[in-house]
């Protein structure tokens, strides 16, 4: 039997939040976050909003509140769904979909957020896969991400430097992780790419908001999917292990790349490639 969430569980990210502010009191700004139902499946957003500084934990704060009332019929959808999240034994999850807005721009993002959300309930959220986008959204840097990838990217330095005999795979990804094994398992797979040339790679590197967030060697190269029944057959991926070597490391994690503006494709080859 699954025990019920206590408060306290949320208060390392809430502080962890709350020192980010402290430590960059004009970076977050304004910002629109989503609240995620990790009990169902596909992980449901049930509830988008905006504000400043701790908001997105007052709902929390809120339900915990109101566990103690006898006359429930006026809690709100809202507090029933984190209170029944509680139950399961989990915690809300808690992203930040957009930040460094005006108070106006995150209505605006607010409301086409609701609006996007509430028109395709019924339909299979599986529905939103893939985009064709080549580009991403303006300002995409202050984008999609956790409490723990807002402070893993404002941590980040200066562009990184390449030594010439290097010669590094650079890949975009998306996701919230900063485990480094977990970061390993999103950006190996599946991505088109000349083996041939890929295969000669020094390191592959992991990048998220432009920012160098893993770092890893490539065990196996790179082996083609063969599965006809596969969305991702003729793709690649890879066997991989993180770089160790501090000194390396030092060079690379929490550095930028820039990729060229208007890029089609989310990998880039940089370093001494010819």
């Amino acid at each position: 039997m699954n025990q019920e969430i206590k408060k306290e569980s949320y208060k390392d990210e809430h502080m962890k939040l709350r020192s980010f502010i402290k430590t960059h009191p004009s970076l977050l700004g304004c910002y629109v976050y989503a609240l995620v139902d990790p009990t169902t499946q596909g992980r449901q957003v049930f509830y988008v909003g905006k504000g400043q500084n701790e908001r997105m934990f007052s709902h929390i704060y809120e339900a915990f509140s109101k566990t103690d009332i006898d006359n429930e019929e006026n809690i709100g959808k809202k507090l029933e769904r984190i209170q029944k999240i509680h139950n399961a034994g989990q915690k809300v999850e808690m992203y930040i979909l957009h930040y460094g807005l005006t108070n106006e721009h995150a209505l605006i993002v607010e409301s086409v957020l609701i609006d996007v959300f509430s028109n395709f309930k019924e339909i299979d959220m599986g529905a939103f896969g893939e985009l064709a986008n080549g580009m991403r959204g303006f300002d995409s840097n202050k984008g999609f991400c956790s409490i723990d990838s807002l402070i893993y990217q404002s941590k980040a330095s200066k562009e990184i430097k390449v030594l010439p005999s290097e010669k590094i795979l650079a890949i975009k990804i998306s996701g919230t992780e900063t485990n480094k094994y977990d970061i390993l398992e999103r950006t190996r797979k599946y991505w088109k790419v000349n083996p041939n040339r890929a295969n000669n790679a020094t390191y592959i590197a992991a990048c998220r908001n432009g920012v160098v967030i893993g770092l890893y060697i490539n065990k196996s190269g790179w082996i083609k999917v063969e599965d006809s029944n596969s969305k991702v057959n003729g793709r690649f991926y890879f066997e991989g292990e993180p770089v160790t070597d501090s000194s390396v490391l030092n060079r690379y994690l929490n550095h930028y790349i820039e990729f060229p503006r208007g890029a089609r494709y989310p990998i880039m080859y940089i370093g001494g490639w010819k």
